[in-house]
């Protein structure tokens, strides 16, 4: 084991030689300056996400395990559909306004992912128009199902309509209460 410690800090020298080799060119000193600049970036995203899940917790009065779990999610939707943890920590907050829990706010976070990544809108906009649907229809946000099925109809709706998706939480924030009194579906309000 003792050899195999003596190569591998042979090996590490060897790579930072080379490492310091490259950057001593302009290209290399630039594209180690964006590394360097994009490492600090996502080190502070990641604190700044970390803190905001602790007071997410307090407020939702969730256990650490929940956050765990919605922690690792959010990273894999980053991973998977390029959803920002800061427009995931929107869509939380927004349902946490809406009076959801974690539960719910697990099971919308794929799929408002998924809607980021083909439409145009913002987290906090979909959270907004997921609590007036949930609120006037009775849509059941912590089913991921359910979520799924909600936004999908939104996106088809914005898109057939004269309205972007973008526009859209805030035009079913004002008029779901209205077509909800004119008993209107959900379908026909979008």
């Amino acid at each position: 084991t003792d050899s195999a410690t003596r190569r591998f800090g042979a090996q590490v020298r060897a790579e930072f030689a080379r490492m310091k080799s490259l950057a001593t060119g302009l290209h290399g000193q630039l594209a180690g300056l964006g590394v360097a600049v994009g490492f600090a970036q996502l080190a502070k995203d990641t604190a700044v996400f970390e803190r905001n899940m602790r007071q997410l917790q307090v407020n939702l009065g969730a256990s650490r395990d929940e956050m765990e779990a919605w922690r690792q999610e959010a990273f894999d939707n980053q991973k998977r559909y390029g959803t920002l943890l800061a427009d995931q920590k929107e869509l939380a907050d927004s349902l946490q306004a809406a009076g959801l829990d974690m539960t719910a706010i697990r099971a919308a976070a794929e799929p408002v992912s998924k809607t980021l990544a083909v439409a145009k809108t913002s987290a906090e906009k979909l959270g907004q128009a997921m609590g007036v649907a949930r609120e006037q229809f009775g849509v059941d946000i912590s089913d991921k199902q359910a979520a799924e099925e909600l936004l999908d109809k939104m996106v088809v709706s914005g898109r057939l309509g004269n309205a972007e998706l973008e526009n859209l939480p805030d035009i079913f924030a004002r008029v779901g209460g209205r077509a909800k009194e004119a008993n209107f579906t959900l379908d026909q309000t979008l």
